[in-house]
């Protein structure tokens, strides 16, 4: 279940298996982690000489989580850090983000592990 009581709020609920063979009764669902949660804010400078220079930060955490439905192997918890320079104009835009600056070691719902440190950049026409 989610709910969003408000704008921009989520809350989602605990999964486990119910109403399944006795193997399963009781235990939590593979790659659903108790607790997660997200956040990403950014800041764009709109006045003087600066206008259109911006910055951006935000983390990712989300907490331990079954890999397989026996809930004997734990995909462990982590916590990403990002960030974002940017200028943006009306034609064009240039970007610079790092993702996991922490350079956390994780792994996906599906066991793949994740990008180390990574830093991009781009530059963006607009027509």
């Amino acid at each position: 279940m989610i709910a969003n009581p408000i704008p921009g709020l989520n809350i989602v609920n605990e999964n486990k298996y119910t109403n399944a063979s006795i193997a399963l009764e009781g235990k939590s669902l593979t790659a659903s982690p108790k607790n997660a949660a997200n956040i990403w804010a950014s800041y764009t400078i709109t006045e003087g000489k600066s206008k259109g220079l911006g910055l951006g930060v935000g983390g990712n955490y989300v907490s331990d989580s079954w890999f397989e439905t026996s809930n004997t192997f734990v995909l462990p918890s982590y916590t990403l850090l990002n960030a974002a320079l940017f200028y943006d104009q009306p034609k064009y835009r240039i970007s610079l983000k790092g993702n996991n600056l922490l350079n956390e070691r994780y792994w996906n719902a599906t066991g793949m592990p994740q990008k180390p440190v990574n830093i991009l950049a781009g530059i963006t026409f607009k027509f």
